[in-house]
């Protein structure tokens, strides 16, 4: 189901955690891991969960595994980009379905756990000449975000906008 390791430059692999089977267990990582502000590394999961939706986990150095959030659908759903952490120490991510329409939402996770749901991506509605289904902002994002220079987010959703092709979106 997936598994954390840790390789040294001599090329030394040790396994930190590795997912279970089990019901309600947080399984494949499909993401990287970021390092938070308190020196415990941060990631995802696309599936797991009490509705199968996938995770946030936080894990310490020796391998201790803390579920932070489940996902349900309507908060999100199979997040695949690696968090950010911000400036004011939460992390940021993206999830490719899920939320309003089913079509991804943005969130925000403290370190704590406390979990907020910042936007989600409206529906895919018309069709353009190539039949392609559009919208102004974009759906289903699936790579991470980026804070930039300028203090805004920035990302990429795979689908809608005027061409059908997805969107850049700050």
């Amino acid at each position: 189901r997936g598994t954390v390791f840790r390789q040294t430059l001599a090329g030394v692999l040790t396994t930190l955690h590795a997912f279970q089977d089990g019901k309600d267990e947080p399984m494949l990582p499909y993401a990287g891991l970021v390092e938070g502000p308190d020196g415990h590394l941060y990631g995802s999961t696309m599936r797991g969960g009490t509705s199968d939706a996938g995770t946030l986990f936080r894990l310490t150095l020796a391998g201790e595994r803390t579920v932070l959030h489940q996902f349900s659908g309507g908060d999100g759903q199979n997040p695949e980009g690696t968090l950010i952490q911000a400036s004011d120490g939460n992390l940021y991510g993206t999830t490719l379905i899920g939320g309003d329409d089913d079509r991804g939402v943005i969130f925000r996770i403290t370190p704590g756990g406390a979990y907020t749901l910042l936007y989600s991506f409206p529906k895919l509605g018309e069709f353009n000449t190539s039949g392609l289904a559009i919208n102004e902002t974009g759906a289903n994002p699936r790579a991470a975000l980026l804070l930039a220079a300028d203090g805004n987010y920035y990302g990429t959703a795979y689908q809608g906008g005027a061409g059908g092709y997805g969107t850049v979106f700050r």
